[in-house]
Order: C-alpha cells, then structure tokens, then sequence
C-alpha cells in the first residue's frame, strides 16, 4: 500500500503541470493520499504535495519562459475608455 506513492507524485504531478492538466484529474490522487495517511502512510500525502508544487512552478517557468511577454498591453485593456488620452499615456504609458 505504501509503495505507490511514485503514482500518486507523477498524478499529482501531471495535475499541476500545463497541458496535461487538461485531460488527468487531481481529485483521485488526493483521495488516495488521504486514504493511506488514514492508514498511517504519510508517504502518499509528501509524494502529492511534492507533485503538485513541482508540477505548479514548472507551469510557473513555462509560462515565464515561453509566455506572451507585453505587459502594456495587459495594463491598457484595463484601463477605462472614458480617461483623457494624456492620462493614459502619462500613468500607463498606453497608446490612443
């Protein structure tokens, strides 16, 4: 019972990982872990939260690394239609 913690940090794992997370759910994993602390195996419980913080800060990376990379794009689709251009232009630095 306590040796399938390897499973459970890979489902943990491709849970929290972009792309995979699509298609395999997380919920499973985290029933089996706390089946077997419930059965006095912590192992299970360690190998999911390894999992999914690995599987987080991958996606994290990836996202950093690979990502869209224009942030005042980002500030000035939220930036109200109804501010005067030299508002805009002069706190966000965003084009009218």
């Amino acid at each position: 019972m306590s040796d399938s913690w390897p499973f459970l940090f890979v489902g943990a794992l491709l849970d929290a990982l972009i792309g995979p997370n699509l298609i395999v759910p997380g919920e499973p994993f985290l029933l089996a872990a706390g089946y077997q602390l419930h059965a006095g195996h912590i192992s299970g419980v360690i190998a999911v939260f390894l999992g999914g913080l690995i599987g987080d800060q991958s996606s994290y990376w990836i996202g950093y690394r690979y990502g869209y990379k224009d942030p005042v794009l980002n500030v000035c689709l939220l930036v109200p239609n109804f501010l005067p251009d030299k508002m805009t232009k002069r706190f966000w630095g965003c084009p009218r």
